[in-house]
């Protein structure tokens, strides 16, 4: 990490999560930007909490410049890294079209948080770009059918109602979903076809 950076990482160490000290530290590492990202991407990794949050943060606060580290941070064999990196690509969702292929991947991560931020990420990317997360369909129809997880299944639902009319050969598996043992995941079913359906 660059040299003036690690009393602030060992400030965030010994600070509680959101006193002054903490938030100097976590503020001060931002505005070093883009130089410091693969530090703090780094630091996701730590026992200490303290360190984890507060790089989060900074991370979040240096915005869109972290969306290449966290499409690369997708594939990180630590599980913590995965996650995180998955919302911050939804929370950078408007400069993360170069994201939607490393997503993809993600869908079929053994970890089931991971699996639920990158659909939900894929359901935003949807709604701000449409068509071009078509290429998604067939995994989609894929969680919808087969995932244990009823966050996942519903939000798969509502990313393909969000590709919209380019979803149409998923109406079947849909309608399926719309008998879904789960509240959710039907409601989300049933507005995706009205949504599909349209013309």
């Amino acid at each position: 990490m660059p040299g003036n950076a690690s009393p602030l990482f060992e400030r965030l160490k010994t600070s509680e999560i959101g006193d002054r000290r903490w938030w100097r530290a976590v503020k001060s590492l931002a505005r070093k930007g883009p130089c410091v990202i693969p530090a703090l991407i780094g630091a996701l990794e730590s026992e200490n909490i303290h360190l984890r949050q507060g790089a989060a943060k900074a991370l979040q606060l240096i915005g869109s410049p972290t969306v290449p580290f966290w499409i690369k941070a997708l594939k990180h064999p630590n599980v913590n890294v995965r996650r995180k990196a998955a919302i911050g690509i939804y929370a950078n969702a408007f400069h993360a079209q170069k994201a939607i292929p490393a997503l993809f991947e993600t869908l079929s991560d053994s970890d089931t948080e991971v699996r639920e931020m990158s659909v939900v990420a894929l359901e935003l990317l949807a709604f701000l770009f449409g068509p071009i997360v078509s290429p998604a369909i067939p995994r989609l129809v894929g969680l919808l059918a087969n995932d244990d997880d009823y966050v996942v299944r519903s939000w798969a639902a509502r990313a393909l109602g969000s590709i919209g009319p380019e979803a149409i050969s998923s109406l079947s598996d849909l309608k399926d979903a719309a008998n879904d043992v789960d509240d959710e995941v039907r409601e989300a079913a049933a507005e995706a076809i009205q949504r599909i359906s349209q013309k």
